[in-house]
């Protein structure tokens, strides 16, 4: 629990600090039928495998999935009116093969 916590604390401290990769168009941008609470459930661990700096928030519109470290990356996960999910990943690669990318793909 407190390394959990100590991770969320660096996460949000290097939001602060950095623009990150929003600041760009995201990688990868898609719909999925899947809730916003179903599509968090299934890449958070998949994310956490791939990079253990990472923290899954929720807020009133969906989840945010962060990394931190090497190459950051984040995730954008809405509600959307249909009961879907709008989802955003933004990381330094836009290559569909990308394990950020192929790690969201994978949960559609």
């Amino acid at each position: 629990m407190k390394k959990q916590l100590l991770i969320l604390i660096v996460v949000a401290l290097t939001g602060c600090s950095s623009a990150g990769p929003e600041k760009e168009a995201p990688g990868y941008a898609a719909h999925s039928i899947k809730s916003a609470y179903e599509f968090n459930k299934c890449l958070a661990p998949q994310w956490l495998a791939l990079n253990p700096a990472y923290a899954s928030v929720a807020g009133a519109k969906g989840y945010r999935i962060t990394t931190t470290g090497a190459v950051d990356s984040v995730a954008t996960i809405e509600m959307a009116s249909d009961g879907g999910a709008d989802v955003k990943i933004y990381t330094a690669s836009k290559d569909p093969r990308d394990r950020w990318i192929a790690s969201a793909r994978s949960c559609m």
